[in-house]
């Protein structure tokens, strides 16, 4: 199952607006307030019945308007199919499948598929869990690639499920077991002294290079990481950290946006590389991880 288009009424910054989407990997891109992030919020809402990024729903609906819809086209191998879900402020939300009302869109089987990542292996599975399609040690995948090389969806995957599982875990899992970390000469930024943690990951952990810098503000919690991504044949990357939340307990930054560096980590402003704002977090038990970092 795949996104053909996404129609927007009256959502954020967009009146009306329609996208269609090609078969292959599809680039949103253009200048900074463009839009971008907010036509990627109505893909995702369209596609789960909620957002990414706010929890106030009213802040979905374009100033002025009285309700927003979005309506999501997908095709698979046989057929087409349509999710709607329409919203206004003060009501139940009205969302459909095909023209038939659902109560979640998440229970809806003709929702696009799910990645399910661990290091050595990458599905592609459907709600119920039944795996479609899987490539074993898809890292490899990248092999002898430039910047040039066209990415399929195993490559978006996996990139995007490694950066955002380091993003989520750190520092936490410097704690698990092979991990090295020892604490380098501070850094001076924004009238603040951060101290740095030089940490080198073990192989059983997929991130974006072997050793990374992480920096601590006065307070305790992380403003900045630092790291070259392999894959993208060492590009760098200066990923800033904000707008900590509480998470059952457990302290995350819900705000990432991550810039290159040149020479000794200095800051190149423009262009912004990557920007994530997450909305909803869910932490579970990894029976997985436990079990890895007290093997030992």
């Amino acid at each position: 199952m795949r996104v053909l288009n996404v129609q927007l009424r009256d959502f954020r910054t967009y009146a009306r607006a329609e996208a269609h989407l090609g078969e292959g990997l599809t680039v949103v891109h253009g200048p900074n307030g463009a839009g971008k992030s907010n036509l990627l919020e109505a893909l995702y809402f369209g596609c789960t019945g909620r957002s990414p990024r706010t929890r106030n729903e009213r802040e979905l609906v374009r100033f002025g308007a009285p309700a927003t819809r979005v309506v999501v086209g997908l095709a698979d191998a046989a057929e087409t199919h349509e999710l709607s879900v329409g919203f206004e402020p003060g009501q139940p939300k009205r969302m459909s499948c095909d023209g038939a009302p659902v109560e979640r869109l998440l229970d809806v089987e003709t929702r696009p598929l799910l990645s399910v990542f661990v290091p050595d292996r990458l599905a592609i599975e459907t709600l119920a869990g039944s795996v479609v399609e899987s490539r074993d040690d898809p890292e490899a995948a990248f092999a002898g690639q430039t910047l040039e090389t066209p990415w399929d969806k195993f490559h978006v995957a996996y990139f995007a499920s490694e950066a955002l599982w380091t993003y989520l875990t750190s520092p936490f899992l410097y704690t698990y077991a092979g991990f090295e970390s020892e604490e380098i000469e501070p850094w001076r930024e924004n009238g603040e002294e951060w101290r740095r943690l030089k940490v080198t990951f073990p192989d059983y952990i997929a991130s974006h290079t072997k050793t990374q810098i992480t920096h601590f503000g006065p307070d305790g919690l992380m403003r900045r990481h630092d790291y070259t991504v392999d894959i993208l044949g060492g590009a760098t990357g200066l990923n800033y950290a904000s707008d900590y939340r509480n998470i059952g307990g457990i302290i995350i930054p819900t705000k990432r946006r991550v810039y290159a560096y040149e020479g000794d980590y200095q800051l190149v402003k423009e262009p912004l590389l990557v920007a994530i704002d997450m909305g909803e977090i869910t932490f579970v038990k990894d029976e997985y991880m436990q079990s890895v970092a007290h093997s030992s």
